[in-house]
């Protein structure tokens, strides 16, 4: 499967494992992890998600309505999520709305920033939203020379993504940066030491033991 669809996968079996009764998506843009989990049975209660694309959100919140209308038409619940809330709104921002929820995703969005405004966000969530569990992935940069000489099935297959070609740095014209493992691994540990959580590495596409990794690197931070 692509490999946007691998790291929804990734989050719902965390999602499932946490117990946790609420989520914020960081980031959410057009609510691809919102909507899978509404077809899942979860422990969730209350999901939200805040991005700073209108449109993405208006895309959104057109899927989720649709779908959570249809699970009630249906009368099949599912999860006891009832509704979802979308915020418009950067996440480098402190907004109250965000703090207090149990577990916290941000799937392939720090890279559309600076690398001081990952490291800014990754400080605001961990001391001001404080998540039991926060999980972040963004492209591995040392298997960019795989994906560009692979088949189609690796590529990333997202309708905001645009195609880019084998000369380009890094995986779409909006990525600010994209870091080794070495990188991530230094800026997930340096955050977890600061706000005293544990991480635990892992990705998908790929193989772990395998040069060059994964295809995207994930951490989970555990308060």
């Amino acid at each position: 499967p692509p490999l946007s669809k691998q790291r929804v996968e990734y989050a719902l079996q965390h999602i499932r494992e946490s117990c946790a009764a609420s989520l914020v998506d960081f980031g959410c843009g057009s609510g691809s992890l919102l909507e899978s989990l509404l077809a899942y049975k979860t422990s969730l209660e209350k999901i939200v998600g805040v991005d700073i694309s209108q449109k993405a959100l208006a895309r959104a919140a057109k899927i989720l309505h649709s779908k959570l209308n249809g699970n009630i038409e249906a009368e099949q619940p599912t999860n006891r999520i009832k509704s979802a809330i979308l915020y418009v709104g950067s996440i480098l921002t402190c907004d109250s709305r965000l703090c207090g929820y149990d577990i916290a995703t941000c799937l392939e969005v720090i890279e559309h920033m600076e690398e001081h405004e990952a490291c800014l966000f990754g400080d605001i969530v961990l001391s001001s939203f404080c998540p039991q569990i926060l999980i972040v992935s963004t492209p591995n940069y040392e298997y960019n020379v795989i994906l560009q000489n692979s088949s189609p099935q690796y590529q990333e297959e997202d309708p905001d993504e645009k195609s880019q070609q084998q000369s380009c740095k890094f995986r779409n014209h909006d990525h600010k940066f994209e870091w080794t493992r070495q990188q991530f691994c230094q800026w997930a540990s340096e955050l977890a030491l600061r706000h005293n959580y544990d991480v635990e590495f892992s990705g998908v596409g790929g193989e772990p033991n395998k040069e060059p990794g994964f295809a995207s690197q994930i951490v989970v931070f555990r308060r």
